[in-house]
């Protein structure tokens, strides 16, 4: 796949599902790849939908330019098409990395950022630090029965691993909750918030069953309950402040928004820039097509 950095504008593309590559292992079939050079900023994959690729959902291996996703969803990733067989890596977003080769590291590699996203049901990780030899940046991003849900493995300059990314707002529920979690950054997520306990009564949906549906007249992305909060869910206003427009009395852990328990959001995800100060709504204004930004 071309890497972002080799497009300009944007591109309508409202989901990615690829069969095997030509080796016929799977490897290399990802939905969405980010694979820049050094200097060519400004890549953004937004409100896109990647699933039953061979290999990973998103991929922003060999990228020496930052590269973010937001509010975008995978699912079903690591399977050959329409089944249920392995093949390839099979996460659903992968942040980085230099194939876990110290030499090939930038002298300044930079911070990939994966925010308010929804990743389900893929063969590998939910969202994966891949070796990367700094932190990234997860925020708001909710994962459900990966295996695990956050892999937090990174690399040092000596070729050993460590634990990378700063991790706020993240819920994982369904399966193992994460992986390589020694001396993480990670306060304010639902396994680290203290009295949370996340299961499936806390979703008024837990089905991956309609998350290919059809997009909405204007583009975005088609108005779901899958994985929305419950009312009464204890993981509602236990956020921490990052930065980002919010309603309610606290943030959310996970990648919705809500006014106040008894008002859940029905679009699904819904990006904090929408919400309209003080009137306790969204705006269908973001996201909507699947869009591709480089060099902007």
């Amino acid at each position: 796949m071309a890497s972002a950095g080799t497009l300009s504008g944007t591109v309508a593309s409202s989901r990615a599902r690829k069969p095997l590559t030509s080796n016929g292992a799977g490897e290399s079939a990802d939905g969405f790849g980010c694979h820049v050079s050094a200097g060519e900023t400004g890549n953004v994959f937004r409100g896109c939908r990647a699933w039953w690729n061979s290999d990973d959902g998103y991929d922003f291996i060999n990228a020496f330019a930052a590269c973010t996703v937001e509010s975008s969803w995978a699912w079903y990733n690591g399977y050959l098409p329409g089944t249920l067989t392995g093949s390839g890596n099979g996460n659903g977003f992968k942040g980085g990395g230099y194939g876990a080769d110290p030499s090939t590291f930038p002298s300044d590699p930079p911070q990939h950022v994966l925010r308010q996203n929804l990743s389900v049901l893929n063969r590998a990780a939910g969202f994966y630090a891949n070796h990367h030899p700094v932190s990234e940046l997860f925020t708001n991003n909710s994962a459900y029965g990966n295996r695990p849900n956050f892999n937090m493995l990174g690399m040092d300059a000596n070729g050993a691993d460590i634990t990378v990314g700063v991790y706020r707002n993240n819920l994982a529920a369904g399966g193992t909750a994460f992986s390589n979690r020694n001396g993480a950054d990670d306060a304010n997520n639902s396994w680290s918030i203290a009295g949370i306990t996340v299961s499936d009564a806390d979703f008024q949906d837990v089905s991956q069953i309609g998350l290919d549906a059809p997009r909405q007249a204007d583009g975005s992305l088609p108005v779901l309950a899958n994985f929305h909060l419950a009312p009464g869910s204890d993981v509602i206003d236990r956020g921490v402040d990052v930065q980002l427009p919010f309603a309610g009395a606290a943030i959310l852990v996970g990648d919705k928004v809500i006014e106040s328990v008894s008002d859940v959001f029905a679009a699904m995800p819904v990006y904090p820039a929408q919400i309209i100060p003080g009137k306790g709504q969204h705006s269908s204004r973001l996201p909507k097509i699947c869009t591709v930004l480089a060099n902007i």
